[in-house]
């Protein structure tokens, strides 16, 4: 008996070694080389921005490049990166412009190219971003309306649309702007003619309404500080504004890439790469074959989703409405919500203790043209109470 015991604890004296050298052989094999570098991108295309989680170009991370037929690439809202970019690679032919708030309201800064450390109010404070191509000069094709009686000196940039064929982009609320602008601002500069110039219309009230003024006037020259608005007694006014391009523009062909975030690879044999769609800008522009303000039968209808909504989950959602864009929080919880929408469409975020998610749904509405009910695309559904 006691010699058969011996042989029983040689034998897990032996394996049990064995049984760790295996597991480590295996732990060993199974890991990425050169610390996970295959998971990342290999190059940086000339036309192209990557924004990535982390410092030194690590973490998820997202790509927008301008394609041929593109004029610039319009990231109103960076969803599941929103306040989270910390270092941006930048192509050789392109600038990338960065804003605090979505919708390019409150201006921070412009990178011409890579930055490994984003300092200061720069990290982990991004919402939105425009790519534009160096040629065009110091910023986008657009206007900055601005509000310098707050102590902040909010801007908000307004933009012509992507492709290059569209020359009118159309605003007909001004949510973050209403009769806050006292000045406006032209881009590109006159000296750099190569990307067009723009002239804009701004109106008294939304939906293009009520008083108007054209600028820059019939000669078109624009002063180098921009117009202040209270010498054309405007100031505090606009409610809405049509961009327009005026003159030649040759910017360099590009088209829409889909917009992609990618979680690193862990391990060779699990990948856990996914793609997610950036959420839809608000639908503030039309083509240029429609240049006339729209009649009051035709006036842009923005749902009303504002007030308590039940759940298929079991969560009760408070959602407060301030023209297209709404916040929510949730009864019982910490998770917050914001979104935009656009006719019966939404597009959401949020994030909490339990974790962050996006998703866009469809608002539904009764007869009376009441909404009543939200359908997720992940299979949840809002209920109105």
């Amino acid at each position: 008996m006691k010699t058969r015991m011996t042989r029983i604890r040689s034998a897990f004296n032996v394996s049990v070694p064995m049984m760790v050298l295996a597991t480590v052989f295996l732990c060993v094999t199974v890991l990425p080389e050169a610390g996970f570098s295959t998971s990342y991108p290999t190059s940086v295309d000339p036309n192209e921005v990557i924004v990535y989680e982390h410092v030194n170009f690590v973490g998820e991370y997202m790509r927008f490049k301008i394609e041929p037929g593109m004029r610039h690439k319009l990231v109103p809202y960076l969803g599941v990166m929103n306040d989270r970019i910390s270092s941006i690679q930048v192509g050789s032919k392109v600038k990338v412009f960065v804003f605090m708030h979505k919708n390019f309201n409150e201006y921070m800064g412009d990178y011409y190219n890579s930055v490994k450390v984003l300092t200061g109010s720069g990290n982990d404070s991004i919402s939105s971003l425009i790519v534009s191509p160096k040629e065009c000069g110091r910023f986008p094709v657009g206007a900055f309306l601005k509000d310098h009686r707050t102590f902040s000196h909010r801007m908000q940039f307004f933009p012509l649309p992507e492709p290059l064929n569209e020359t009118e982009a159309r605003f007909a609320i001004l949510p973050d702007m209403n009769d806050d602008a006292n000045e406006i601002s032209f881009y590109p500069f006159k000296e750099t003619p190569v990307c067009g110039n723009v002239q804009v219309t701004l109106y008294e009230h939304a939906n293009f309404k009520g008083r108007s003024i054209n600028l820059p006037g019939g000669d078109g020259s624009i002063p180098d500080e921009g117009f202040p608005l209270n010498k054309y007694k405007f100031d505090d006014t606009a409610s809405s504004l049509i961009v327009r391009l005026t003159g030649s523009a040759q910017a360099p062909q590009t088209q829409v890439m889909q917009v992609q975030i990618v979680r690193p690879i862990i391990q060779p044999s699990v990948s856990s790469s996914a793609r997610v769609v950036a959420p839809q800008a608000p639908d503030t522009t039309q083509t240029s074959s429609d240049r006339t303000p729209p009649s009051p039968s035709s006036g842009i209808t923005i749902m009303n989703v504002s007030g308590r909504w039940k759940s298929s989950i079991g969560v009760v959602y408070d959602i407060t409405q301030q023209g297209n864009q709404f916040t929510w929080t949730v009864a019982i919880g910490d998770e917050k919500g914001e979104g935009t929408i656009s006719g019966n469409n939404m597009s959401a975020f949020w994030k909490g203790m339990q974790g962050s998610g996006s998703s866009a749904g469809q608002i539904m509405r009764e007869s009376a043209g009441k909404a009543t009910e939200i359908k997720w695309n992940n299979g949840v559904r809002f209920y109105r109470e």
